[in-house]
């Protein structure tokens, strides 16, 4: 028991010369030193604030630049879509205008005009009726 008592106030010592060696560590930082510290603070908080309010009003720009990528890239596939709606139009326009004239030209080479059709210049709006025969 007297080893149990020694201990304890072995520990107690220790923790009063910790406690009186903090102590005075405390007190003796300046007044000046404790004020710029303080502002120093204050002045990283405001700081930092900013920041978060940068990355806020960031976080909206990409938001607002990403939403208008996503718009282009369907309106140029919108557009896309059209230029090939159109030269597919354009292509079977050309097919039928190819087909019409190949007929044209059997049925004018089947009536004896051959010769009519081969020296005629090709009409922009297309062959004129043909006449009826009685």
């Amino acid at each position: 028991m007297p080893e149990q008592g020694r201990s304890n106030r072995f520990a107690r010592l220790a923790a009063a010369l910790i406690a009186a060696a903090a102590l005075p560590a405390c007190a003796v930082v300046p007044k000046s030193q404790l004020d710029e510290s303080l502002q120093l603070t204050r002045s990283l908080r405001a700081e930092n604030a900013r920041l978060k309010d940068q990355v806020v009003d960031l976080q909206a720009q990409n938001r607002d630049a990403s939403d208008r990528a996503l718009d282009d890239v369907r309106r140029l596939a919108a557009r896309d879509e059209a230029i090939e709606r159109l030269r597919r139009s354009v292509q079977e326009y050309q097919d039928d205008r190819d087909r019409l004239e190949a007929a044209y030209r059997r049925l004018a080479a089947g009536l004896g005009r051959s010769s009519d059709v081969a020296s005629a210049p090709a009409d922009p709006e297309g062959p004129a009726e043909p006449a009826e025969v009685h």
